[in-house]
């Protein structure tokens, strides 16, 4: 309502179209945007030149630190750690490329898990040849 209320009084429901708070909110945030642009202001952790490898690498750390710290209790709502590192996603990427993101970040953990348990599929037949070969050994004598 207070986003709404600074889009009222920045004239933004005179053009006919923002007629709800929602639609006022998402116009107001289209005017911010614009005017980002204009004054050619990086929009994005990204586009201010932060690297993503670096970026990725912290970015647990930075959000347990957001969520550390001690302005977060007087939020209107707590947030969970989880939802920090989606608000520096967007932050990063921008809200359109949060998707992208996520299914990347999801994809390498998955390639993760399948090279783990590949690691030990292949241990587990080295420790059974092993164990054949010490059998065999064990009959011979």
């Amino acid at each position: 309502q207070r986003y709404a209320a600074i889009a009222r009084s920045l004239g933004l429901d005179r053009d006919g179209k923002a007629k709800t708070d929602d639609e006022l909110v998402e116009a107001y945030c289209a005017k911010i945007i614009e005017l980002m642009r204009d004054l050619n202001m990086p929009l994005t952790f990204r586009d201010a030149g932060v690297s993503e490898s670096e970026f990725m690498r912290q970015l647990d750390d930075i959000a347990l630190a957001a969520f550390d710290d001690q302005c977060t209790p007087a939020n209107p709502r707590f947030p969970l750690v989880s939802e920090m590192k989606e608000i520096l996603i967007d932050a990063y990427y921008g809200v359109e490329m949060r998707a992208k993101a996520t299914s990347d970040i999801e994809a390498q953990e998955e390639t993760s898990d399948s090279l783990k348990q590949q690691e030990v599929s292949e241990s587990t037949e080295v420790e059974e040849k092993e164990k054949k070969a010490l059998d065999r050994r064990a009959f011979m004598f």
